[in-house]
């Protein structure tokens, strides 16, 4: 027997995405569907083991830890995988272990200078600023949570530089979440009868879990990573790491205002409605999250790729990357959009029928997902072609709409007036974004490029 033969356009099409590239990015989706299936399960188990209300504050208290994360990492995560990627393959790659290091000790300095403010503020935020006193103690234990999770996230993104793309998902993906499972439940039936259990074991948990991969990654590291051989005559390395990070400070506010598309309507919401409604909105924004994965995928691997071609001056090989990766995304997606667009309250009934009110939150937040997938992968374009400046203006505008709007609507719609302005925030982003793609790469990434 004979396989029948497969028609040109097809070969066609097969050739296209027949590249090392794209090879690691299906083994990348691979990974990413297994990570979002364990987040999934992750955020179902802590349904299962909290009551909404003390779920509402488990994601309260979670918000603060990854804000103080991302104010510790000051944008270098950004910076390492564009710096290892553009050195791991020449003799500056023994630079890759001390510039590592030293971004690493001043993220270390920070997140616990951020971790000692809140312990003291912990009160204030509690009862002033939430209103929910429950979360004090909690509050003033997040320092260890913030240093485990910014050291934790630098590191997977350096192994993305280094070309160990796989194991950087892994860390974060794979091994978090399953030692985060395994931990909640050595925690809840060992003292379930001992403590008032609750959303601060949870917060125990992930902060032991995320210091525990951590400490794992380092042993591979030193593994991936070559040790510099430079001899006492070398010239300090100090200058060049601090030239390396240059601009920097502006990939730190990026990374702030991205989040804070997220953090703000959360913050907001304290504010105006009560906690399980908190709750509800977090598992809803959370779940619209199953749209953008492949594309999260994507960037780990087409980041690092665009950075060393970008480094090359191979511009039609940047525009051709981008458009096939875009044209992918759009067509891996899609099923999933259509799932959930059409059954949404089957979507959120999974974490329980009290979550299934969720359900207009989730097709609002789930339409910004779609226009962020169908812009393709031009935010890490713009950041990895060192184009911080038109990437900072693009998160500035998303931003500005995202404010505006929950200060505006959430006083008077609650939780679906937070899900309309984290979707206006998004479309916003994504549309400067391909704006500025345009106007420094002369396309667009839905199109196919053209040599000129």
């Amino acid at each position: 027997m004979f396989a029948a033969p497969k028609p040109r356009w097809v070969l066609r099409i097969l050739e296209q995405f027949n590249s090392p590239t794209f090879r690691k990015i299906a083994g990348s989706i691979a990974l990413k569907v297994v990570s979002v299936a364990l987040g999934f399960g992750l955020n179902w188990y802590l349904a299962q083991l909290l009551v909404p209300k003390a779920l509402g504050s488990y994601f309260l208290v979670l918000s603060v830890i990854t804000f103080g994360s991302v104010l510790s990492r000051q944008g270098f995560d950004r910076i390492v995988v564009r710096s290892h990627a553009a050195r791991s393959e020449g003799p500056e790659s023994v630079f890759i272990r001390p510039f590592q290091n030293w971004v690493s000790l001043r993220i270390a300095a920070l997140a616990v200078l951020v971790g000692v403010i809140l312990f003291f503020l912990a009160p204030v935020l509690a009862n002033d600023l939430f209103n929910k006193p429950g979360i004090t103690g909690s509050l003033q234990i997040v320092g260890f949570g913030i240093l485990a999770v910014s050291l934790l996230q630098n590191s997977t993104e350096a192994f993305k530089g280094v070309g160990q793309i796989y194991l950087g998902l892994s860390m974060w993906g794979l091994l978090f979440p399953l030692l985060n499972v395994l931990l909640l439940s050595a925690m809840y039936y060992a003292l379930q009868d001992q403590i008032d259990w609750g959303h601060k074991m949870a917060i125990v948990s992930y902060t032991a879990a995320a210091a525990a991969v951590f400490l794992l990654g380092r042993i591979f590291w030193y593994r991936a990573t070559k040790t510099s051989k430079i001899d006492g005559s070398e010239i300090d390395q100090a200058p060049k790491h601090r030239e390396e990070v240059h601009g920097h400070r502006k990939l730190w506010l990026v990374s702030i205002l991205e989040f804070s598309v997220n953090l703000v309507p959360t913050f907001i919401l304290g504010v105006y409605v009560n906690v399980e409604d908190i709750g509800v909105f977090e598992l809803a924004k959370r779940t619209s999250l199953l749209v953008p994965f492949f594309l999260m995928a994507f960037n780990s691997v087409v980041g690092p790729r665009f950075a060393a071609l970008y480094k090359q001056d191979k511009m039609f090989a940047i525009q051709s990357l981008g458009f096939k990766s875009t044209i992918l995304l759009v067509a891996l997606s899609a099923p999933i959009v259509l799932l959930i667009v059409f059954f949404p309250q089957e979507v959120m009934s999974i974490f329980g029928a009290a979550y299934t009110r969720g359900a207009e939150l989730l097709i609002y937040m789930v339409l910004g997902q779609v226009v962020n997938v169908v812009c393709g992968p031009v935010g890490i374009l713009l950041i990895m072609t060192k184009r911080d400046n038109e990437k900072l203006y693009a998160t500035l505008s998303g931003f500005a709409v995202m404010v505006s709007l929950c200060f505006i609507l959430i006083p008077i719609m609650g939780v679906r007036g937070g899900a309309i302005a984290v979707m206006s925030g998004l479309i916003t982003q994504n549309l400067m974004s391909i704006v500025f793609v345009y106007k420094v790469f002369k396309f667009v990434p839905l199109l196919r490029p053209r040599k000129s």
